[in-house]
């Protein structure tokens, strides 16, 4: 799911939040003004929200950056190193599968389970048209369909 301004705006808020308080906290970190943080969040729409938020926290808390550029930048150490500062779980762990909804990229069951030929578990409904909604849904709230 890619970023929307309301999305942009709720996480500027935080990040600005969190940036104060390390602001506060060690007297040796610059804070950052609203307009900085969604300019960077806007180079970063097309990413996926869950990547971004984490991201844009991950540089509200590093004393060592002094604008919010990192969070405009997927080369940026927010974006690839691990998700939290203590955490022993990569960021891409967390990125999920093209085809499947709520399956990790690079550990999809299903679509380890049609490499091999196995028909596997309840397959969740592939995406289509860019909406996690099954298509029947789609149709009744679009007026068409029975009732």
């Amino acid at each position: 799911m890619t970023t929307t301004e309301q999305d942009r705006q709720a996480i500027a808020h935080l990040v600005k939040r969190r940036r104060d308080q390390l602001v506060r906290d060690t007297r040796r970190a610059n804070g950052w003004d609203h307009p900085g943080i969604i300019a960077a969040l806007d180079k970063v729409q097309g990413l996926d929200l869950s990547i971004v938020t984490i991201a844009a926290m991950r540089a509200a808390a590093d004393p060592d950056l002094d604008t919010p550029g990192a969070i405009g930048n997927p080369a940026a150490s927010c974006y690839r190193d691990r998700l939290a500062l203590n955490s022993h779980v990569p960021a891409e762990r967390f990125l999920e599968c093209s085809e499947h909804i709520g399956q990790p990229r690079d550990r999809c069951s299903f679509c380890a389970a049609e490499r091999i030929g196995a028909d596997g578990p309840t397959r969740p409904r592939p995406r289509t048209n860019g909406s996690t909604m099954p298509a029947d849904l789609r149709q009744l709230i679009r007026g068409g369909g029975d009732r």
